[in-house]
């Protein structure tokens, strides 16, 4: 979606947009590696769900966005998203993987891959669905710029509302295990 912004809101060429972008996984692939060793050390959930909670701060700055917000902005957004996901996928991975027998990380680890897949196809067709509401049946371009950003802005606004959600389920995972 992102891509899309900066292509047709900024100008940027699809590589210019994608060297912008890169910016939040190479700071997620930074962060992983320490998350995980804190991880280690500390309870994963509360790492995990701090990270998430990051990465709705970022998709929240995001839902912010206008045709005149600064690359500056983004980038900002982008790096907090990305410490968020960072913070998030060590610890969480960790915590799911510690919560199963030995004998069931395969299992484990297949479930997880599942999730992610989910996750994203479903993010993609709810952003979908808002463009398909609030835009209609056009081609992204100038002409409906207005409408674009609007889904834009109704897309990262719900999905700060999910992560926030999931920041709640994520604090909530020991307390429902400890209980059993």
């Amino acid at each position: 979606m992102l891509s899309l912004y900066l292509q047709f809101a900024k100008g940027f060429s699809p590589a210019a947009a994608g060297l912008v972008l890169v910016a939040q996984p190479v700071l997620m692939a930074l962060i992983s590696p320490f998350a995980g060793r804190l991880a280690d050390r500390l309870e994963p959930r509360l790492i995990a769900s701090g990270g998430m909670a990051l990465s709705a701060a970022g998709l929240l700055m995001l839902a912010f966005i206008g045709q005149d917000t600064s690359l500056v902005y983004l980038m900002a957004a982008l790096v907090v998203i990305g410490a968020g996901f960072g913070f998030f996928s060590s610890p969480n991975t960790s915590a799911v993987m510690g919560a199963v027998e030995r004998k069931c990380y395969g299992v484990a680890a297949s479930t997880l891959g599942t999730m992610r897949l989910v996750r994203q196809m479903l993010s993609l067709g709810l952003a979908m669905l808002l463009f398909a509401l609030i835009i209609g049946r056009v081609p992204i371009s100038a002409a409906v710029l207005p409408e674009f950003i609007d889904s834009l802005r109704a897309s990262f606004t719900l999905f700060a509302v999910l992560s926030l959600a999931g920041v709640a389920a994520s604090l909530a995972r020991n307390r429902i295990a400890g209980a059993a």
